[in-house]
């Protein structure tokens, strides 16, 4: 920076979002250049939100997942409908009749 004094720049990062981006410049020479920077540190945040919310839902989704077949599993097991044969990618369970 040349003709311009920056004076604060504070960037509060909780829990990996941009919550604030404040940038008070005394001499308003480069005024351009930082509300670009604070456009750009907005748009990070967007991309940031929609991943992380993104991530949240496939584990969530995962989980529940794993939950349900394990539920479902352990419900079976008692009554000997499922037993386990190799554990090759295309058959981990079969069932018994």
């Amino acid at each position: 920076m040349i003709a311009g004094v920056l004076r604060k720049s504070i960037v509060m990062m909780i829990g990996g979002n941009l919550k604030k981006s404040v940038i008070v410049m005394t001499i308003g020479v480069l005024r351009k250049n930082f509300v670009m920077m604070i456009g750009v540190l907005n748009e990070i945040s967007v991309v940031v939100n929609v991943s992380l919310f993104v991530a949240i839902v496939k584990e969530k989704i995962g989980n529940i997942f794993n939950l349900n077949l394990k539920e479902r599993i352990c419900l079976l097991e008692p009554i000997g409908l499922f037993r386990k044969v190799d554990p090759s990618p295309t058959s981990l369970l079969s069932l018994n009749f």
